[in-house]
């Protein structure tokens, strides 16, 4: 038995011319220009480019009709003129009564022709002629899973089932299987195998890992990513694949030995962040770190993060990936803090109208969702430490949804799996106010959970899971 744990960043390109610590070290198991009468805007774009620029094509249309070069130098289209008004009529990409002759002799790529376009006679493909991708020199008609694109950079083809959204290749939620790695029981760390196939756990007998709690995992090119973790004496900084078949440790330099790190896969990448390490000198400290794990080699990011965590948790929706909670400090209340990743920079850090401050919740994507449960809102001292709700992030906002789920419970995993999410064991409350490791399964399918009477692994919290 445990011990109960009591602005939108807004660029605007040029256009060219043609041409803390880990709380302290107990057990193992125990981690203490508008014109009025003007076209309606259209709705505004959230996510950044691949330049790390984020578009508010609302903001640049309105009051405008036709194309234009938006803040983040590509060409957006804005909303059409009503009536009988002509784009053009009442200037540039003003509407208006009056005739309009379009013009741009004399005029650089991507400057208004006077009506409702802009100049691309002549220009080479790129972010100021082209608001998809660019293939052979020539401005593609629309995104499609073989020529996906957008802001005029190249086109690429979809690979791996992903499809082509917003221009972005979005891999699938999960083809068909889950991953399930080690944890503690309450007694010792684990080193076991299990396979989730949407109806039965199967243990593989396959020699892979040490035995190891508070480690991470990601899936990347159709094999899952393990990073690091607590052997119940030493953090630990080796690197692991599963094939679907068999584990493979990878002989790479990587991140410095930590637990309680968080991982997450975007644009062919596993990205890390944070977790507990030791400083050199006996000490504990939750490094800032941004690291991203290409499937050959890890490169640590320079750049600004969110402050040093441990407990938080990572998932993928889009051209996004979600960073949400943590615990930053010395037996200090976690932050409710909500942070992007676009692959370039990390955003956001506001806590407002979304989920309590927490740590070791699970968050997974599922459809357009990320799904988060459950955590511990408490520190050693004292507080709820075992939630049992469950909230929806969209991409933008934060939605409760009020549905009964699985009893209250932290240091859980869960993964998407056809269509549904997946959560197994963690620790939950015992019969003498105590805590226990749980065996148990659950779904989430984005309206109610059900439990899954199943044989399954042996009871654990600390373990980690991951769709492939």
């Amino acid at each position: 038995m445990r011990a109960a744990l009591p602005a939108v960043v807004a660029l605007l390109l040029g256009i060219s011319a043609c041409g803390g610590a880990d709380h302290a070290e107990f057990p193992s198991d125990t981690d203490a220009a508008v014109s009025d009468g003007g076209p309606a805007p259209l709705g505004d774009a959230t996510l950044p480019d691949a330049g790390g620029c984020v578009p508010f094509d609302a903001a640049d249309c309105a009051g405008k009709c036709g194309q234009l070069v938006g803040r983040c130098g590509s060409v957006i289209t804005c909303a059409a003129c009503p009536g009988a008004l002509t784009c053009g009529g009442g200037g540039p990409n003003l509407c208006g009564t009056g005739p309009c002759t379009p013009s741009c002799g004399g005029k650089a790529c991507g400057a208004s022709d006077g009506c409702a376009s802009v100049c691309t006679g002549g220009c080479a493909c790129g972010p100021s002629t082209c608001n998809t991708c660019c293939s052979g020199g020539a401005c593609v008609a629309a995104s499609t899973e073989t020529t996906c694109g957008k802001g005029g950079g190249a086109c690429a083809a979809c690979t791996g089932g992903a499809t082509c959204t917003g221009g972005v290749c979005i891999p699938p939620v999960s083809t068909g299987h889950v991953l399930l790695f080690g944890g503690h029981n309450g007694t010792s760390a684990l080193g076991d195998t299990w396979i989730w196939d949407g109806a039965t756990w199967t243990q593989r007998s396959v020699a892979g890992p040490s035995a190891r709690q508070y480690h991470a995992m990601s899936a990347l090119n159709g094999k899952v990513v393990l990073f690091g973790g607590f052997n119940g004496t030493s953090r630990l900084s080796d690197t692991w694949e599963w094939d679907g078949a068999s584990w493979t440790q990878r002989a790479v330099a990587g991140p410095e030995p930590r637990r309680r790190m968080a991982m997450a896969t975007l644009g062919g990448k596993v990205v890390l962040f944070g977790g507990s390490s030791l400083d050199g000198d006996g000490g504990v400290l939750d490094p800032t770190d941004t690291w991203e794990w290409n499937g050959t080699s890890w490169t640590k990011r320079v750049l600004t993060a969110p402050s040093g965590r441990v407990g938080h948790r990572m998932a993928t929706l889009g051209a996004q990936t979600l960073l949400f909670g943590g615990d930053p400090n010395v037996f200090q209340t976690t932050p409710g803090e909500t942070w992007t990743w676009n692959g370039s920079a990390w955003a956001g850090g506001g806590t407002a109208s979304g989920p309590s401050a927490r740590s070791d919740l699970s968050l997974s994507a599922l459809a357009s969702k990320i799904v988060l449960f459950g955590g511990s809102d408490a520190n050693i001292f004292g507080g709820i430490a075992h939630q049992t709700d469950t909230w929806e992030w969209d991409g933008a906002t934060w939605l409760k949804r009020a549905v009964t789920g699985p009893p209250g419970r932290t240091d859980h995993a869960s993964a998407a799996i056809n269509g549904k999410v997946v959560v197994f064991g963690g620790e939950i409350l015992g019969g003498d106010a105590g805590t226990l490791p749980a065996g148990d399964t659950w779904e989430y399918d984005g309206a109610s959970w059900t439990q899954r009477v199943v044989t399954g692994p042996p009871p654990r919290y600390t373990h980690a899971m991951a769709s492939y």
